[in-house]
């Protein structure tokens, strides 16, 4: 695990970060602490996952109300930029490992780290996030917005000025992409999300070996997880 600090006046506040194993064939990991090969994913793959278990047919689709002082919205539609997603989980386990088909994993020890080191790698990179998904029978977020909303003055691009409203508006929404249904829960899920202005590829490998020194490799035996060490 790692620790975030973050100034709380003449104090610091320490936002721990739990390590996160990403579930592989141990080819895979192997492939990883060699040269660092990693291979990313998408949303548009997980909705059409052919494993019942990993499939989640609403991934990438956003729902959001989002409400400032004097208007409200509500945001609605699929993630329409140039994502690569990569999910790994807060539980380390044999039996969630065999739920997946997977023989090991890659314990990722400080996943901040490891997500900046990805994103240098990651052809035009514009923007991500990580962190825990929650669960719940309704998918949708609320959000609030503090800033009002300024109509267009005179001799002011009205066009111009609601593009900047709405983009604002749909970064409100991307929490939604942590939000899964309540069946999915025992994944316990943490999610890295890179958006990019590149076009978009299946299952995308990349290099990233400096990120090895912020992970090691899990090998999972007989009812628990083997270390094999850094």
């Amino acid at each position: 695990m790692s620790f975030l600090r973050i100034p709380f006046g003449r104090r610091d506040w320490q936002v721990r970060q739990p390590a996160v194993v990403r579930y592989l064939a141990k080819i895979h990991v192997d492939a990883f602490f060699e040269d660092g090969t990693l291979r990313l994913s998408s949303f548009r793959h997980f909705r059409s996952h052919p494993d019942e278990v990993c499939r989640d047919g609403r991934e990438g689709l956003a729902t959001a109300s989002i409400s400032s002082p004097n208007s409200k919205g509500l945001v609605t539609g699929v993630c329409g930029q140039e994502q690569y997603v990569l999910c790994a989980s807060a539980i380390e386990s044999k039996e969630l490992a065999d739920r997946f088909g997977k023989d090991a994993g890659l314990r990722i020890d400080d996943p901040l780290r490891f997500a900046d080191l990805v994103a240098k790698r990651v052809d035009g990179f514009a923007g991500g996030a990580s962190g825990p998904c929650a669960y719940t029978n309704d998918v949708g977020i609320t959000a609030s917005d503090p800033i009002p909303f300024v109509p267009p003055r005179d001799g002011e691009d009205g066009e111009e000025v609601m593009r900047r409203f709405s983009e604002r508006q749909q970064s409100f929404a991307i929490g939604a992409y942590f939000v899964k249904h309540l069946r999915f829960h025992r994944d316990a899920e943490f999610r890295f999300i890179w958006f990019t202005s590149g076009p978009e590829r299946d299952y995308p490998e990349i290099k990233v070996p400096d990120a090895r020194r912020f992970c090691s490799p899990v090998v999972f035996g007989h009812g628990k997880a083997l270390d094999t060490g850094a």
